[in-house]
């Protein structure tokens, strides 16, 4: 055999070398893709996507992006809840091994890894846009991300959050990186944008997913003008879905059905153009261990999910005997049974006190109970669940719930979210109402919720004795007809039903809050202290409860002591709030030098006097200073004061009469007509305030231009623009500065966009000059 010769052995090391430099490319970059992008879509139902078979559905971003990708016909999430189920998502665990199993009353414990805290330390940027107050940073699923863009009030469109996600992606993201966007429209309650309102062919629902899927279609436009979007991995997977009244239940939470379990889940590989549809069954736990098996990074501990990475590339099936699901949003809320559920690619068992099994290829709408006529697979499935439980460290009770800020449970509440306060633990043993049974109970309490939020207490304590009658022991209504009662000015009830509530659920704060304030109409104020005391026990120094103990010293006299509770609210750290505190402790410690007995020698003081008074709502002390006062001081300015003690007492009509009588005897003050206007727009009668303000303008001194800015405030309402601005010039003219409340003002917004408004901001600087 002829040996090599040199030439050639350099050429061959030569490109043995350059393959294996290819090589180590490739599995570099098989590694560390361009990016991965995670997209949640919360509260979407599979079949109401076109690509999953909807008819109605107006949703051609994510039908295109399911004919590049891998399309999973059967996923499933673990929770129809969302920071249980996306915690799911980054931790690859299902809710007994992750410890989240409801809304605001639990957190995700630093001890669990995320996803983002693995692909950090392996040197990807870590980014996530969240559109809904109940993923805030502070339930844990921040962990391990470098930005986690939470800024919002309790929920923000599609349009808002992808904004965001965008001006990251093009000034900040740095490769390789890992960025997740969660999408939040089709919630309720459902307020969709034009055109999509118009234009949907379905709901209101479906509109807002057609509004959420052109937000999408934005932010992969981003993605390719950066050329991030062919060669990153792009995942989209729903958290949960919606009930729609499929059985009955209209949003979700309370069962573990396909509207509510089966979710959108699609996989799109980095440069690959596979796209396909799968049958098998996967879920959302599967997400985490995919991605890493494709990065050859190694699990952190055991996980519930598997990696599909052989289904994804190569179409192979693995075995899988099921996968897990609960609720235990009934038990939190009402003292229902919670819900357990086993999932096989074929069957559905439901742990229940009236158990469940259904065929869910012969019955994919879930209506047919098979659990007489299968007992075998009813005991199989059992079983597995119980296995799967014993394995994740679960028992048979149900964990308690953490203690939640009141401020977090109304805005989980307005978001939808029910939540009454920490439940004690109940297990299969005990005898608790199945959630099918009592689920038309919901109802009449989603009734009364709606009629207390729009402050129809009559009706709203009327929808809560129906849930009442039939279940006497529920935390959230007893908890509902109690401040409902409390707001009806029905006290001695109240105290009732709140404190029924607290056998129930000790230590809530919110019952404990209601109890004060049901004390405080009945005038027992020593006793509202404890119980203010008690709730902001709860709540460190919640703002709220501190200032609602300091109105009851007031009502007492104990003038000082409220001024002191002011001034433990004053030491926020917002620099407005500090000011907003400490006005009222200057109005309670007047009080204080002062009483409410005898009227303030002089002018100035009685005046701060009557009008603090009148801001503690002691209307008929300062009615009754007002009186004595006849004779010491003008006429005229007791008029203007009893104006504006009619006013904070929100008696209009005696408030404009007592401010025409105080202009009549000669009072031209700014303050006079800047009050007597805004009596009139609360009487909505907006023409009568431009008179009065006008009348101002010609009559009163207007040094810092306040009577001028009113003006113009009024002539924009009534559409009258060239006058507002000419009002507007006026009003610097006059000394008017806060040009931050000239781009804030809601009255003048349809303003801002004229040049001549534009005109007006640019004399900032001037102004500052002066």
């Amino acid at each position: 055999m002829t040996g090599d010769r040199p030439g050639h052995r350099t050429r061959a090391l030569g490109l043995f070398l350059a393959c294996a430099v290819l090589l180590s490319i490739q599995c570099t970059a098989a590694r560390k893709p361009g990016g991965i992008i995670l997209i949640t879509l919360d509260t979407t139902r599979a079949d109401h996507l076109a690509c999953y078979g909807s008819t109605t559905a107006s949703t051609p971003i994510l039908d295109q992006f399911a004919s590049e990708a891998v399309l999973f016909e059967n996923a499933v999430t673990t929770v129809p809840m969302t920071l249980p189920a996306h915690s799911s998502v980054m931790t690859g665990l299902n809710p007994p091994r992750h410890g989240v199993h409801n809304n605001g009353s639990f957190r995700l414990k630093p001890q669990f890894t995320t996803l983002a805290e693995i692909l950090g330390k392996n040197e990807y940027t870590t980014a996530a846009f969240i559109s809904a107050f109940v993923l805030h940073n502070q339930f844990g699923l921040n962990q391990g991300f470098d930005l986690y863009d939470d800024r919002m009030g309790l929920e923000r469109p599609a349009v808002e959050t992808t904004a965001h996600a965008i001006s990251w992606i093009e000034g900040t993201a740095q490769q390789p990186f890992f960025l997740w966007v969660h999408y939040f429209d089709p919630h309720t309650p459902h307020h969709p944008p034009e055109p999509f309102a118009s234009k949907t062919l379905g709901t209101a629902y479906d509109a807002e997913i057609s509004s959420m899927d052109a937000s999408i279609g934005d932010l992969f436009e981003a993605l390719r003008r950066r050329n991030l979007y062919e060669g990153s991995h792009i995942i989209i997977v729903g958290d949960h879905g919606e009930g729609l009244k499929d059985h009955v239940e209209t949003e979700h939470g309370f069962f573990l059905y396909e509207e509510c379990l089966h979710i959108p889940m699609m996989w799109k590989v980095p440069g690959s153009g596979m796209h396909r549809r799968e049958n098998q069954l996967v879920g959302v736990v599967d997400i985490m261990p995919t991605l890493l098996d494709y990065l050859n990074i190694p699990d952190p501990e055991t996980l519930d999910g598997a990696s599909l990475k052989g289904l994804i590339s190569k179409g192979e099936s693995f075995e899988r005997k099921g996968l897990y699901a609960e609720t235990l949003f009934p038990f939190y809320n009402y003292n229902w049974s919670p819900l357990y559920a086993w999932r096989t690619p074929d069957w559905k068992y439901i742990e229940a006190p009236d158990p469940e099994l259904y065929d869910l290829n012969a019955d994919p709408g879930e209506k047919c109970n098979l659990v007489a006529e299968q007992p075998e697979m009813v005991k199989r499935l059992a079983r597995q669940l119980y296995i799967h439980r014993m394995e994740t460290g679960a028992d048979l009770s149900v964990p308690n719930e953490e203690s939640i800020d009141p401020e977090v449970e109304e805005q989980l509440k307005s978001l939808g979210y029910i939540w009454a306060g920490g439940s004690n633990q109940a297990s299969f043993g005990d005898s608790l109402p199945d959630p099918k049974e009592m689920i038309t109970y919901h109802e009449h309490f989603e009734k009364a919720r709606k009629d207390e939020e729009e402050k129809r207490y009559s009706e709203a304590i009327e929808e809560f004795g129906i849930v009442l009658k039939a279940f006497p022991d529920s935390p959230i209504a007893t908890l509902g007809m109690g401040l409902s009662l409390v707001q009806a000015n029905r006290p001695k009830e109240a105290l009732v039903w709140l404190r029924k509530h607290l056998e129930i659920r000790p230590g809530n704060a919110t019952a404990n809050e209601g109890i004060a304030d049901a004390l405080v109409q009945l005038e027992r104020y020593e006793e509202a202290l404890i119980a203010y005391d008690e709730a902001a026990a709860d709540q460190s120094v919640a703002t709220k409860v501190i200032r609602k103990k300091a109105f009851a010293l007031v009502k007492m006299g104990r003038f000082e002591a409220a001024a002191e509770q002011f001034e433990r609210l004053a030491q926020e750290p917002s620099p407005q709030e500090l000011d907003q505190w400490s006005r009222w402790a200057a109005r309670a410690r007047n009080l204080a030098t002062y009483g409410i007995r005898q009227g303030a020698p002089l002018e100035q003081e009685f005046m701060s006097q009557i009008r603090s008074a009148a801001r503690f709502e002691l209307y008929d002390d300062a009615r009754r200073l007002l009186a004595k006062a006849r004779g010491r001081y003008p006429e005229s300015l007791l008029a203007l004061l009893r104006g504006d003690v009619e006013q904070m007492a929100g008696r209009w009509d005696s408030a404009k009469e007592a401010y025409e009588e105080a202009e009549g005897r000669g009072d031209l003050s700014q303050i006079l007509f800047i009050n007597h206007a805004a009596v009139c727009l609360r009487m909505e009668d907006p023409e009568a305030a431009r008179e009065v303000l006008e009348r101002g303008t010609r009559l009163a001194p207007d040094p810092k231009g306040q009577v001028h800015f009113q003006l113009a405030c009024v002539l924009t309402r009534l559409g009258r623009y060239p006058e507002a601005i000419h009002a507007l010039n006026a009003a610097i003219d006059n000394g008017y500065s806060n040009f931050d409340r000239l781009q804030q003002h809601a009255d003048l917004t349809p303003l801002r966009e004229r040049s001549d408004f534009q005109d007006i901001l640019s004399r900032k600087n001037a102004v500052r000059g002066r």
